[in-house]
């Protein structure tokens, strides 16, 4: 079985009653009906067909109903599950194919309830009052609500836990920016912690996921599920060289027009939106950042569980089978630390090429879906201290006709026909790698504390104005109050502080070790994204703190901090 943390494609699957269809457009009456219609072994030959390395399977939803005959919730809303274990059988089979599988909770999904049931479960009646996901804080009793969501995490658990690779845990997300630091209630709601404790208790090993945004409470990694969104909205730009990267989990993408699930029939019209050539590409490019799990496709099966909207299962199956073009360069291959390609970067502003570290560390091979027309490739000097020897071209029809090394790092020369998508150049990984001399802190990162008012942003659909847009990881921490501060405890020998420039932006004074260092401006006549705006004097190593003061009411923003040792 495949290490999640190599997986390249995997697919996010919400089944939920009120949404199946079966391919001639009924729907199920029941969820006993729509659990015995899944036919688990075909389900499972389709996601093979398309290449399919990893699941996120929904185990429940909407109205909290799980997909297995649940004695929790026969206990406490009698009526909301099926007597067949669809997750058992989803499982065995899925698995039999070498198929991850993690599932898919909501624990705080209580607004899909009926009004008894609200009551019953603590949820309390009524809906607050400017969002109906969230309940009325006055009427909701919170022991009550994790009593009843603890009890069926414990049952999921018990039943699964050591089957998984891991589970998700979905979040409403905020509604405002001020919200990003102050999680819309969830804190509120559920026990995030308890939830972690019960699934890792049964099984250790299991990956603890959860939606992005900007924080991912007690879970291993976050999960850009808005990168949907965004993806979708620039995928109307027709520019693949412009898609950030991302080195979230998993960064769920939705080249077909259906969003999370199918079409509500299945007819001869194709749902595909974007051309598998532009898939490939981004597909190739964010494995170069992702820390695992790399791209999630958002579709979904008929109720008859081997049946997909038109289209669907031939795009993903050709798409596997260009991939497999690149089985050691790139499906079996791991992101570089010799060249790592930077969070929230786009395929152009890395000259169209990206690396990646066979799976052995003995090769290392570079990815170039667009080479100079001189026929010239330069490149810097490895961030590990790896040198290169020995290139050879793996796709294209090139041939490699010089190659040296210079003081800045390599040169090489080459004659012929690129590849079509990507001509990759493997090299021989000679010397011993050492450690990374810096490291990037991103503005979500725990390590560092907000005073005062800040907000957070990111970019969720297409928009060069937005304020993260090209930022580390495509999102920013910004404040518009003076005396708004921030601090972080930090060990190395230089600091350095990126943010956004624009005409209308900022300043504020950074100190380090309670010693005033300068007062940075954010001022620039033309906007510049992920700017070093700072940068420390040699501090000699050991501990330190950097607080940074915002001096005024415009912007200032806080895009990453990068600590080099």
């Amino acid at each position: 079985m495949k290490d999640f943390k190599k997986c390249k494609c995997g697919m996010f699957i919400h089944h939920i009653l009120p949404e199946a269809h079966y391919a001639d457009g009924t729907q199920p009456q029941t969820i006993d009906e729509m659990a015995d219609a899944f036919d688990a072994e075909g389900f499972a030959d389709s996601l093979q067909r398309m290449g399919i390395e990893y699941i996120i399977f929904t185990a429940w939803h909407f109205a909290v109903q799980p997909l297995y005959p649940s004695a929790v919730s026969e206990k406490w809303r009698p009526g909301n599950c099926p007597k067949r274990d669809l997750l058992g059988d989803i499982i065995e089979s899925v698995k039999n194919r070498g198929i991850l599988v993690l599932f898919y909770t909501h624990p705080r999904d209580g607004h899909d309830f009926s009004e008894d049931d609200k009551e019953k479960t603590g949820w309390g009646r009524g809906t607050h009052e400017t969002d109906n996901q969230q309940p009325n804080l006055d009427n909701f009793n919170y022991e009550r609500w994790n009593e009843y969501m603890l009890e069926l995490y414990e049952e999921l658990a018990d039943r699964y836990a050591d089957r998984l690779t891991g589970f998700y845990t979905d979040s409403n997300g905020p509604k405002d920016p001020a919200d990003y630091l102050h999680p819309h209630k969830d804190h509120q709601v559920i026990n995030y912690l308890r939830i972690r404790n019960i699934m890792k208790s049964r099984n250790p090993a299991l990956i603890a996921i959860q939606n992005y945004y900007g924080n991912v409470y007690t879970n291993d990694y976050g999960n850009s599920e808005t990168y949907a969104e965004y993806i979708s909205s620039v995928f109307k730009h027709k520019d693949a060289a412009k898609w950030h990267c991302s080195k979230t989990v998993a960064t769920t993408l939705m080249p077909f027009s259906t969003g999370w699930m199918h079409a509500k029939i299945r007819n001869e019209e194709s749902v595909v939106n974007t051309s598998l050539e532009d898939i490939l590409q981004y597909t190739l490019f964010n494995g170069s950042c992702s820390v695992c799990g790399n791209v999630l496709f958002a579709s979904g099966p008929y109720v008859e569980g081997n049946l997909w909207s038109t289209g669907v299962e031939e795009y993903l199956s050709a798409l596997r089978m260009e991939l497999s073009r690149y089985n050691k360069s790139f499906m079996d291959a791991c992101p570089s630390k010799s060249y790592p390609t930077l969070a929230g970067s786009t395929l152009e502003q890395n000259q169209y090429r990206f690396w990646m570290t066979g799976e052995d560390e003995k090769y290392e091979y570079l990815h170039c879906v667009k080479l100079p027309e001189d026929g010239v490739l330069e490149w810097g000097c490895s961030e590990d201290g790896i040198r290169l020897i020995k290139p050879e071209a793996v796709t294209g029809n090139i041939t490699i006709t010089g190659y040296m090394q210079t003081e800045s790092g390599y040169r090489m020369t080459y004659i012929g026909t690129p590849d079509r998508v990507d001509t990759v150049i493997r090299f021989t990984r000679e010397g011993t790698s050492a450690p990374c001399g810096y490291e990037w802190i991103a503005n979500t990162d725990k390590r560092i504390a907000y005073f005062g008012n800040w907000c957070y942003t990111s970019v969720w659909v297409y928009d060069e104005k937005n304020t993260a847009n090209g930022c580390y990881e495509r999102e920013v921490h910004y404040s518009n109050r003076e005396e708004s501060f921030l601090y972080l405890a930090f060990e190395g020998s230089i600091v350095e502080l990126y943010g956004v420039l624009d005409k209308d932006m900022g300043a504020a004074d950074v100190y380090i070790d309670g010693i005033y260092c300068a007062t940075v401006n954010q001022q620039s006549v033309e906007r510049k994204a992920h700017e070093m705006c700072f940068r420390s004097i040699d501090l000699y190593g050991g501990k330190h703190i950097l607080q940074i003061y915002t001096k005024d009411d415009r912007m200032f923003t806080v895009d990453a901090i990068k600590i080099i040792y």
